[in-house]
């Protein structure tokens, strides 16, 4: 096997190198399962959000669509929690009699927004891991580049004459550490703008959706 093969290299390592390595290992493997988890699950609530709103202003009445969003027809995520929220506060507010209609509808927004809020937050959750690995990963790839330069330099010291074949090894062992550092940092920043800006245009659809669904309820209270 070649002195400078990876495996070799990273065989006779130091074990703060090592430790290192396996942590960068750690963290690109949960990269990797969050960024195909969670591109899943966009997936899903944007496909359930895009039939809801077709059935939705297809719909002739909104109590039969109602018990169709019960059903789950359309998910448990997205659009159709935030609709039974709204529909759960408006039969509330009939049951109370209300007469400012400005309240009224008022409260069933902020029923919806407090929806609205939890779906956020189900969509966001993990994403800040994206973002601490993409800025982490580089500088504790670095922070073994940095030991194994060191460690290479240190050896020339029991040598009685440097030359580049003795520090080549060296080197490039602890130049692993930095790319294995860009190999996790380079998709986790990728799919965290990527996530980030699709939760931006489920946030904008989903404000729209309580805007328009309460123009639906103003009119008919």
């Amino acid at each position: 096997m070649a002195e400078t093969d990876i495996i070799s290299l990273v065989a006779r390592a130091s074990l703060f190198a090592q430790g290192v390595l396996l942590t960068l290992s750690v963290m690109l493997f949960f990269v990797l399962w969050f960024i195909i988890r969670k591109v899943k699950i966009f997936r899903q609530v944007s496909e359930d959000c895009g039939n809801f709103e077709e059935d939705f202003w297809a719909a002739g009445k909104i109590e039969e669509f109602r018990i169709r969003a019960e059903e789950e027809e359309y998910g448990s995520d997205g659009l159709a929690p935030i609709f039974l929220e709204g529909m759960h506060e408006y039969d509330k507010t009939r049951k109370a009699g209300f007469s400012d209609q400005q309240v009224a509808v008022e409260g069933i927004r902020r029923a919806m927004e407090s929806a609205i809020q939890i779906e956020i937050d189900k969509l966001q959750a993990l994403l800040p891991y994206l973002a601490t690995a993409s800025s982490a990963s580089p500088y504790i790839g670095l922070l073994g580049t940095v030991w194994g330069i060191i460690n290479a330099f240190r050896s020339l010291t029991t040598s009685s004459q440097a030359t580049i074949a003795q520090v080549a090894p060296g080197i490039a062992e602890a130049l692993i550490a930095t790319a294995m550092g860009l190999f996790c940092a380079i998709p986790a920043v990728i799919a965290f703008n990527h996530l980030s800006a699709r939760l931006d245009r489920f946030i904008v659809q989903f404000e729209n959706f309580a805007d328009n669904f309460c123009n639906i309820i103003r009119r008919s209270l």
